[in-house]
């Protein structure tokens, strides 16, 4: 039995140390001409956090599971969501 685990911490050990050998060592990070690191691409900021209090919750720190549950019922982002993920096809 102490000769599986052993097999078993061997292979997990020459798997994890093969990801290093496999990757791509010329590879460099690429740089703007400022020298920053180029960011370029697509970037999503959908969120479900807003990045202000909603004013209805008025200075209460704390929502019950009601209230919670109804914020989560209204929140634009789930409706959207569940909108998007309605079939396409109505037959």
């Amino acid at each position: 039995m102490q000769n599986c685990f052993n097999n078993i911490y061997i292979l997990l050990l020459t798997l994890s140390l093969s990801s290093v050998l496999i990757a791509q060592p010329d590879w460099q990070v690429p740089f703007t001409s400022y020298g920053h690191p180029d960011l370029q691409g697509v970037w999503t900021s959908a969120s479900v956090t807003s990045l202000e209090r909603d004013k209805t919750l008025g200075g209460t720190l704390i929502v019950d599971i009601e209230e919670a549950r109804r914020l989560e019922n209204e929140s634009a982002f789930n409706v959207l969501t569940e909108a998007d993920s309605a079939p396409s096809d109505p037959n």
